[in-house]
Parts: structure tokens; sequence; C-alpha cells
């Protein structure tokens, strides 16, 4: 019997310890997801001032040696390379923002949410009906 009781007492440790590496999990997580939104906000901050310097430069160049086109098309490719980026990035943001935070704030809460991405416009198409 003395034995039943030293696992019961082994086992309670063990899941304060888990509690405990939960919890310091969640401050982790959340504290980085907190740095990496300001992070993002100033990566963008700072593509907008480069572009605008950029597409500068580039009409001042491009008048003064007359190669339009190929300045034309550096344009081109920086837009379609920031929009890639910050778009995926921000996809990522959206999905941790509603997906994984709710579940690391709410205790009480044993599973993820739903992982369709189309099930958020099923539901308020069929609620819209």
């Amino acid at each position: 019997m003395d034995e039943n009781l030293h696992n019961t007492s082994a086992e309670s440790g063990k899941q304060a310890l888990y509690a405990q590496k939960f919890v310091l999990l969640r401050e982790k997580l959340t504290e980085n997801y907190q740095k990496g939104c300001r992070y993002l906000r100033i990566a963008k901050i700072v593509s907008a001032v480069l572009f605008v310097l950029f597409t500068a430069v580039g009409v001042y160049v491009s008048g003064k040696t007359g190669a339009y086109m190929l300045w034309l098309v550096l344009w081109i490719v920086l837009i379609f390379l920031n929009v890639g980026v910050f778009t995926t990035a921000d996809y990522c943001k959206h999905q941790m923002q509603t997906r994984v935070l709710p579940f690391l704030e709410k205790d009480s809460q044993t599973e993820f949410p739903e992982n369709d991405i189309l099930a958020e416009e099923s539901e308020s198409e069929e609620e819209a009906e």
C-alpha cells in the first residue's frame, strides 16, 4: 500500500511540474507572439519607406539613363515580393491569433479550435440564409 501511495505522490508531482511548464510556455509563447507582431509592424514600415525611396531613385535614374523598363520591372518585382512576404506573415499572425492564443488563454479548453480554413465562411453563410 505504501508503494501505491508513493506512486500517487510521484504522479501528482509530475502533474504539478507539467502545469508549471505549461504556464511558463504559455507566457513565453504569448510574449514571443507580441514581439513578433511588433517586429512585423516595424518591418512593414521599413519596407514601405524603402519602397518609396526606391521609387524616387528609380524615377530619377531612369529619367537620366532612359532605362525605364528595367526600373519598372524591378519595381514590379519588389511589389510582388513585398505582397508575398507580408501576406504570408499576416496569415500566420491571424492563424496564431485566432487558433492558438485562445487555446492558451483558456485553461478549461482542452482541444484546439476547428482547423478547417473554410469553417468560418460556411458558418457565416448558413447564418445569413
